[in-house]
């Protein structure tokens, strides 16, 4: 049986640094320039400035990291927490079975 784990940041929509980049990305989408340094950082680099959804840039990928696979069929993850982007205020793990 295979199994796939992912681990999802989640950012707070009041949280004010993400509402500032969100407006920053609707003001560069209707001029139609392309985005600040600061806030293609912020977004990732995989942002598509015409497909813009802010309830989708909520969702940020968390990596993760194998610690240990023991032969007993136990597997150790760890999250690093200053690999975490700002603005995280929750985590979720998905476990696909």
């Amino acid at each position: 049986m295979s199994v796939s784990i992912s681990v999802k940041g989640f950012r707070s929509p009041l949280d004010l640094e993400h509402q500032k980049h969100i407006k920053v990305l609707q003001f560069c989408k209707e001029m139609e320039v392309s985005l600040p340094e600061e806030t293609a950082e912020y977004f990732g680099d995989d942002i598509r400035i015409d497909c813009i959804d802010p309830d989708e840039l909520l969702e940020v990928e968390i990596p993760f990291h194998e610690v240990s696979n023991e032969n007993n069929g136990i597997y150790k993850y760890e999250v690093i927490l200053g690999e975490i982007p700002d603005g995280v205020h929750k985590i979720g793990f998905i476990i696909d079975r």
